[in-house]
């Protein structure tokens, strides 16, 4: 019995620990208090939940940026909104890599660099990338003028391992917008030795380690299921506090882009209502890029019918020049009823 209680004492002491890790997650880096302000970022983001799935509601009126970030993005009380060439940060902090391959990719295209390849989903090169400095774009152009016709589900995949990913997300980082790297770690040692006790409690399960009335199994038990979940369900927040109310903000100040916006604006409309926003502006341009499945022409619903009809009229036609033909043969009989009608006409 004591060894089961001191087991589940560990996993409440791994559930608390991991409480603070999540919620320090939360938060991202510190930021000096007086240059925190105040986010009126609505009451729900996208589809009313942030980016690990944990919905928020009015909660999100009350939370805070750091000063500069809110400066940075146009959010303060006269600002306009983000800016377009900012729709890559944005995309890191509501979707990760493989959106901002895919909003680095439409404003490529809206810049007439790259286009679609001939296969729907691949881009290729329209014109050589000679930028210098190492932003997400600027990497997206160079990785494409450099073996052309990628596709863009592997934009995102390749990106995820560049200096250029790494030096934007050490950026948002600093500003409290994304987990730091060493907060993400902590929270994956803490599933890794919840799944751990979790092993470890069905060893003592299987070892016998209970009374005759059976108390320490259950209790055993009891721990058993708090490691188990803990295990499975804890997630890595993707975002921080301050990182979803900038992109929900955003999302308010710009509301007319959730139908991809004017030329110009569409990778940011991508980049804070997600790929269906470039459907609702550019279908051709989304189908190409293999956001939407092509239209198919469906076959005429009267096509086989009318075949068959076609069929069973010459037959029966056939048949009957024969019968009033009295010839032998289909084609003779066709042919002398026809005749032998005109010649019976004429001759009367």
């Amino acid at each position: 019995m004591v060894i089961a209680i001191g087991y589940v004492a560990l996993v409440i002491v791994l559930w608390i620990g991991t409480w603070a890790a999540w919620r320090a997650a939360q938060r991202g880096a510190p930021a000096p208090a007086p240059d925190r302000v105040g986010m009126g970022a609505g009451d729900a983001g996208r589809d009313g939940t942030d980016g690990d799935g944990t919905r928020r509601g009015r909660a999100a009126t009350r939370l805070t940026a750091p000063r500069s970030v809110v400066d940075r993005f146009g959010l303060d009380a006269d600002g306009l909104g983000p800016r377009p060439e900012q729709a890559e940060e944005l995309a890191l902090l509501d979707g990760g890599p493989d959106l901002a391959a895919l909003v680095a990719v439409v404003a490529l295209n809206e810049s007439e660099a790259v286009g679609p390849g001939a296969t729907p989903g691949t881009v290729i090169s329209r014109r050589p990338a000679v930028c210098a400095d190492q932003d997400l774009r600027c990497a997206i152009h160079q990785e494409i003028d450099a073996h052309g016709g990628r596709r863009i589900a592997e934009l995102g995949r390749w990106l995820a391992g560049t200096p250029a990913l790494a030096a934007t997300r050490q950026r948002l980082c600093e500003e409290g917008l994304l987990p730091t790297v060493r907060q993400k770690r902590v929270l994956r040692w803490c599933r890794a030795a919840a799944l751990a006790l979790f092993v470890g409690g069905i060893i003592l399960l299987v070892a016998d380690v209970g009374s005759p009335d059976g108390s320490a199994v259950f209790v055993l038990s009891l721990g058993e299921v708090g490691a188990l979940v803990l295990g499975v369900r804890l997630q890595t927040p993707q975002t921080t506090a301050a990182g979803w109310a900038v992109a929900v903000e955003a999302r308010r100040r710009l509301p007319g882009l959730a139908g991809g916006g004017l030329p110009g604006q569409h990778a940011l409309a991508v980049a804070l209502f997600g790929p269906e926003a470039l459907g609702g502006a550019d279908r051709k341009l989304a189908t190409e890029l293999g956001l939407l499945a092509p239209a198919v022409r469906p076959r005429p619903r009267g096509t086989a019918r009318s075949r068959r009809s076609l069929d069973t009229t010459s037959s029966g036609g056939c048949g009957g020049g024969g019968s009033c033909g009295g010839g032998g043969s289909c084609g003779g009989g066709c042919g002398g009823g026809g005749c032998g009608g005109g010649g019976c006409g004429g001759g009367g």
